[in-house]
């Protein structure tokens, strides 16, 4: 539903990106996200993971940070964006939320009409990561 979100954004915002940060594992889901993205054209660009140390200047370049978990955990991911200062948008029914009360944006899960409005909302603060860039 991520990737519904995009189109939704896309066509409100044309010049916009989404850049994608995935893993091979599990292989099956990596491959049939993959073939979605093939069809999507250059709005949305797939990184494999990357190493640990890296992973912040990713974060730091981004206007938001979107965890769209269905089985989030404890919301590491989401966590580490926000403790850079980044706008997080992640979805709702997890330890996450609880985490990030006050500091995140919260989405229906499985709700890319919602998932996009909150993209295209204007954030609350300002836009993007507040660290070193």
């Amino acid at each position: 539903y991520l990737l519904d979100a995009a189109e939704i954004v896309r066509r409100e915002r044309p010049d916009s990106r989404l850049v994608m940060i995935l893993s091979r594992e599990p292989e099956r889901q990596y491959r049939r996200i993959a073939r979605r993205l093939a069809t999507l054209g250059d709005h949305v660009v797939l990184v494999e993971s990357v190493p640990r140390h890296e992973l912040p200047s990713y974060l730091l370049g981004a206007d938001a940070v979107v965890v769209p978990s269905l089985s989030e955990g404890f919301g590491y991911s989401a966590v580490e964006a926000a403790s850079l200062g980044c706008r997080v948008i992640a979805t709702s029914g997890h330890a996450t939320e609880e985490l990030l009360h006050g500091i995140a944006t919260f989405v229906p899960p499985r709700d890319p009409n919602a998932l996009a409005r909150a993209l295209l909302d204007p954030p609350v603060h300002a836009p993007g990561c507040q660290g070193e860039k």
